[in-house]
């Protein structure tokens, strides 16, 4: 996603992860988790924002991986992270997103119109961009709402850092189905290749499954299968250690 031009720069989503001094450290972060909470916590949804420009402005558009980011590495305690991720879930329900084998959505509401760098001639191609100021009429494709296999994988590791398997198992076998049975010719069920022309990249697809990306090889598809091994108390102990 871009700014427009006529949008304040934007403050990225790891600004706040660098405690101001000292190691950091999952629950013992004070430093990180202030600048957290003042800086991209959302008041009225308490969802981590997916980013800040300098005028003040939010913009939260409910991400499953800015908020599991978040959650993974210790950044919102336990019980508020729990509530995030169950209303999240239920965010999940509401827009009507039904096929948790592709992945889940990067955002679950649409990205404005203004929050994109906008076209400067008839021939650009800005990816998920709408027509419509609420992005409503292109959710769900590219960054305004698209599929990001390889990136759901942070929405599953919060749930098994905070004990909540159940939920994460559940995306996480659909999608290993959804590999074991197959959708591309290489045999698998994500892709693995190299397509570099819009919107037949598949390291997105919208919410049937059907690409809308560019970007050629994006080999982070692959990131999805960690949660085989992050759901396991010792790996995520070895993953974690540091924070500890």
């Amino acid at each position: 996603m871009e700014i427009g031009p006529e949008t304040p720069r934007r403050r990225g989503v790891f600004a706040w992860i660098r405690p101001r001094s000292g190691p950091s450290r999952r629950g013992d972060n004070p430093h990180g988790i202030d600048l957290l909470a003042k800086t991209l916590i959302n008041p009225q949804t308490d969802y981590v924002a997916w980013w800040k420009s300098e005028d003040g402005q939010l913009h939260d558009l409910a991400s499953p991986i800015v908020n599991g980011i978040a959650i993974q590495y210790g950044l919102i305690d336990p019980d508020p992270g729990r509530e995030i991720l169950r209303r999240l879930r239920a965010k999940i329900q509401e827009v009507g997103f039904k096929r948790p084998e592709l992945g889940l959505p990067c955002t679950l509401v649409p990205v404005p119109r203004a929050d994109y760098l906008l076209p400067r001639g008839p021939r650009d191609i800005i990816p998920g961009l709408a027509k419509l100021e609420d992005g409503s009429d292109s959710f769900g494709i590219y960054l305004n709402g698209g599929v990001l296999a390889g990136s759901t994988i942070e929405f599953l590791a919060a749930h098994y850092v905070l004990g909540e398997d159940e939920h994460a198992d559940a995306i996480l076998r659909a999608m290993l189905r959804r590999q074991t049975e197959g959708a591309y010719p290489n045999g698998g069920g994500f892709q693995n290749g190299i397509i570099d022309s819009y919107p037949r990249g598949a390291e997105f697809t919208d919410w049937e499954g059907k690409p809308c990306g560019y970007e050629g090889y994006h080999s982070f598809n692959y990131r999805f299968l960690l949660a085989v091994l992050l759901r396991e108390p010792k790996f995520r102990q070895r993953l974690f250690r540091p924070l500890q």
